[in-house]
């Protein structure tokens, strides 16, 4: 069985980061969440490999953990955001 200790988190060194890409997509989508005010609108367009859908996918997920609730929809292959 493994040993327990409590030691000061001065003493622990520090933890490794290593941002991967997953982790890049998930900060941006965040970002988008959080630059919006309260009267505007987001709106993304897909790229080539992109699907509206994978976009209200990830919009909706983000939003969720920045708790912030939004409204999101597709009209004509883009996607659309705004808060509640």
């Amino acid at each position: 069985m493994a040993e327990f200790s409590v030691i000061p988190s001065s003493q622990a060194p520090p933890m490794p980061y290593k941002k991967t890409a997953i982790a890049r997509r998930m900060a941006q989508y965040e970002s988008y969440v959080l630059t919006l005010k309260s009267g505007s609108a987001g709106k993304l367009v897909p790229e080539r490999a992109e699907t509206p859908r994978a976009l209200l996918i990830r919009i909706r997920r983000a939003a969720t953990r920045v708790g912030k609730p939004i409204h999101a929809w597709q009209a004509d292959g883009v996607v659309y955001f705004r808060l509640r």
